[in-house]
């Protein structure tokens, strides 16, 4: 999509959005503590819903058809009985119309989707303040938009930027929003430093930067890349902050790591699957190694979001005795099925590691039920010391991969039969 076009017709639109952004302490206690009003309705089997609408509009726009995708989406809001999450899909959906290659409509599909974000702003429902899930959501889209129209008008994105980071704040002090998944709120308020950056306010900026950190924002590199954080006056005092920042999450990391291994119970594991290459990929090709083994699959979007912190492990411990493998569990009853779909990703992703189709047997040595992605450590006596559920950044990877490697001796398991 081209970045030149100008976006005439937003700044009346962002009036009414910079009207209704305003910081977490200025919130209506009495209009927060309101109760719920929003009607929910169920639809028969056959009749068609919104949400079949919005999927249809997408399939539309993907085809080249923009005029007709947007008209059945806009339908869909309009005939929908008022609902929060059908709110978000909406955003959701111009979003996506719009990051299609026909601009001949961009002004009017996302001045649309501004003027839903001001609707979710008026309902007080969606500022993080109450219900965490549509908070959540509406944080997500507002992020989608800022981004799809940061390279038409950085004004109108960094407002939007703005609003994504005070919902992530909102959540953060929000009993209800679940304290293990902080991090993901940390995004959010890195993009509002970007804002304020973008806006002139740069001691508004580091105080959201150093927010960020704390929440869990570890793309260290990505600050001190960052164009628009370039041109805050003070880059001794970006290249500090940041300095410190990681190097204090380095230390977390490692003690997290600590925990992580006097916590858990070792026991034996052996890999054999059969690799891309169709031979066979076993743990005894790697002898005296530690392995660090990513079970993901091509359908996981959380596991495709973690490959690069593979790739990054694999070059940091190259030739140092630690070796990354991937093993995709796209389908454990009939792994062969998958190659192409896994070779694809291997390309696009320009993995630096075996990959292996794992089956059952992979899982089956594996207590309780595995999520995706899933990381095991294996010590160099064929132990694992520790799984990882989720996406887990390169810090902490590299830190319990590091602990292992260091060990004078390798701890001995003794099997009952």
């Amino acid at each position: 999509m081209h970045t030149s076009k100008c976006f005439v017709g937003l700044s009346l639109v962002l009036l009414s959005l910079l009207s209704t952004i305003h910081d977490a302490a200025s919130v209506n206690a009495a209009l927060i503590a309101q109760e719920d009003s929003t009607v929910h309705t169920s639809h028969s089997p056959t009749e068609s819903t919104p949400t079949d609408k919005f999927t249809q509009a997408v399939e539309l726009a993907e085809n080249g058809k923009t005029e007709q995708a947007f008209l059945i989406a806009k339908e869909a809001r309009q005939e929908s009985t008022p609902d929060r999450f059908i709110s978000v899909n909406y955003v959701n959906t111009l979003v996506t119309i719009a990051d299609q290659e026909d601009e001949s409509y961009d002004v009017k599909i996302l001045n649309e989707a501004i003027q839903e974000i001001n609707h979710l702003k008026a309902t007080k429902a969606a500022t993080g303040d109450r219900d965490p899930e549509v908070a959540y959501h509406t944080m997500v889209a507002t992020g989608r938009l800022a981004e799809t129209l940061m390279p038409r008008s950085k004004k109108v994105a960094s407002s939007l930027m703005i609003e994504e980071g005070s919902i992530a704040k909102r959540l953060k002090d929000n009993p209800m929003y679940p304290k293990e998944s902080l991090a993901s709120l940390a995004t959010p308020v890195y993009h509002q430093a970007i804002a304020y950056a973008i806006k002139g306010n740069p001691e508004d900026a580091f105080r959201c930067l150093d927010e960020a950190f704390d929440l869990g924002f570890v793309h260290f590199n990505e600050v001190l890349g960052n164009v628009h954080l370039a041109k805050l006056t003070d880059q001794n005092r970006l290249k500090k902050v940041t300095q410190v920042a990681e190097e204090s999450y380095i230390n977390k990391a490692e003690a997290w790591g600590r925990r992580a291994l006097g916590d858990f119970k070792p026991f034996p594991f052996k890999l054999d699957v059969v690799g891309l290459d169709e031979a066979r990929l076993e743990s005894q090709d790697f002898p005296g190694e530690v392995l660090v083994v990513d079970l993901w699959a091509t359908w996981c979007p959380p596991c495709r979001e973690a490959l690069p912190h593979f790739v990054e492990l694999a070059e940091e411990f190259d030739g140092e005795g630690i070796q990354v493998i991937g093993v995709s569990m796209d389908n454990p009853e009939a792994p062969s099925t998958t190659r192409d779909a896994v070779s694809a990703v291997q390309k696009e992703q320009k993995l630096n590691f075996p990959i292996g189709l794992g089956d059952n047997s992979v899982t089956d040595q594996l207590p309780g039920k595995q999520l995706l992605p899933t990381t095991v450590f294996v010590d160099r006596a064929g132990n694992v010391r520790y799984i990882a559920t989720g996406v887990q950044d390169v810090y902490r990877l590299s830190a319990i991969a590091k602990m292992l490697a260091d060990e004078s001796e390798a701890i001995s398991v003794q099997t009952v039969d």
